[in-house]
């Protein structure tokens, strides 16, 4: 094991596939908000430069205004769920940045770094279950004691 995903409940948030699953009502369009935990689960190792990223197998994110699907996959650090303003200044697809986690010494496999994902959904669909997208990180791994 290594950087995990948690859901709000602390219980690791991801399929055996990895993929992320959110529920959505279609019809008139909506957003969905889901507090997410970044976790490392190795003692051998510690975590620096760490991104994280999502992906959508199906439906790719709406970056290009009126052009694009409706769908969206935004980011936002921190425990707090952000305001409709603050998620406006997001841009859907955009790597979210986060702390070390844990140091040259010493792992970190007891702290849990909040973030949220916010999933937007076009209007005049079916309801559904999104099951396309996955979180994924980037970082550099180190031995501790290297």
């Amino acid at each position: 094991m290594g950087l995990e995903f948690y859901n709000q409940n602390k219980v690791i948030t991801t399929d055996a596939e990895g993929s992320i699953i959110t529920t959505h009502d279609g019809v008139s369009g909506e957003s969905v908000d889901v507090l997410i935990y970044l976790k490392n689960d190795n003692e051998s190792y510690y975590y620096t430069n760490i991104e994280v990223y999502p992906t959508d197998s199906e439906t790719p994110d709406d970056t290009l205004g009126v052009y694009g699907t409706g769908w969206g996959i935004k980011l936002s650090a921190g425990e707090r769920q952000p305001a409709q303003d603050e998620w406006d200044n997001i841009l859907a697809g955009d790597v979210l940045s986060m702390p070390d986690i844990g140091t040259t010494d010493q792992a970190d496999t007891s702290n849990y770094y909040p973030f949220w994902l916010r999933v937007t959904v076009p209007g005049n669909l079916p309801a559904q279950i999104k099951e396309t997208m996955t979180l994924n990180w980037r970082g550099v791994t180190h031995m501790i004691g290297s």
